[in-house]
């Protein structure tokens, strides 16, 4: 090897090892969008959920409703007795 070469080989060390530390600080720099993203993704499972639960509420108080319609019908039906 000769100087000239020797002379470019230490410019790639210190370009590799510069090349580290910007990956270093990207990584750090990532590392914040990664937890938001996360948290998105455990909101965005708990907002399902309580959309799936509305769902059910809405279904039951409407068969609720329902049955006490029916209820209503039937004893309107037999003319009263059962008030």
């Amino acid at each position: 090897m000769n100087m000239h070469e020797r002379g470019e080989m230490g410019q790639m060390r210190d370009c590799i090892q510069q090349l580290a530390v910007e990956i270093a600080r990207l990584s750090q720099a990532v590392e914040p969008l990664v937890r938001m993203q996360q948290d998105q993704d455990s909101l965005r499972d708990r907002v399902a959920q309580l959309e799936g639960f509305r769902a059910a509420l809405l279904w039951l108080s409407g068969l609720s409703v329902i049955s006490a319609l029916f209820r209503y019908l039937v004893s309107f039906w037999m003319g009263g007795t059962d008030r």
